[in-house]
């Protein structure tokens, strides 16, 4: 498993151990769930929101060169897309942004996601409203975070 899978592990369980205390709980997905199953998922769960944590763009690795090894310095961006689709609106949006504040103090408070990155922050929440056909009234957010690592593979 590459420093990447480790990190994406990491962050899958900061965001299964932060949601968990929320109540009510959202439902976390697999890594990379697709968001037309997501949202089937959200529609038959009681607290109504899905979350799910997808890979993103990798940047390009940067090298570092010191003596007779190689240093790849790299930037992951996996996505926090949450999908909330309450029957309520007035409830939507709070759940989503009760989950998106839960997930940051959590990254906060363990930036290095137990030693796996040298640094996650998290980027600035997007809301939309969903737009799937076909599926119920429904809002949107997408938390991206950044991932700072090194290792010494170019691939991660």
């Amino acid at each position: 498993m590459n420093k990447l899978e480790v990190a994406m592990e990491a962050l899958q369980s900061l965001v299964e151990t932060a949601c968990a205390a929320l109540d009510p709980a959202p439902s976390v997905g697999e890594l990379n769930e697709a968001i037309p199953e997501a949202i089937d998922v959200a529609v038959s769960d009681p607290a109504h929101t899905r979350i799910v944590l997808t890979d993103g763009d990798s940047d390009e690795p940067d090298a570092l060169l010191g003596g007779d090894e190689v240093i790849y310095d790299h930037t992951g961006n996996p996505v926090i897309e949450m999908i909330a689709v309450h029957p309520d609106e007035a409830k939507r949006r709070p759940a989503l942004t009760a989950a998106i504040d839960t997930i940051v103090a959590a990254l906060e408070a363990d930036p290095t996601l137990n030693g796996s990155v040298d640094w996650a922050r998290p980027g600035v929440a997007t809301y939309g409203r969903l737009a799937e056909v076909g599926a119920p009234p429904g809002r949107t957010a997408q938390l991206p975070i950044v991932l700072l690592y090194s290792s010494d593979s170019p691939v991660g």
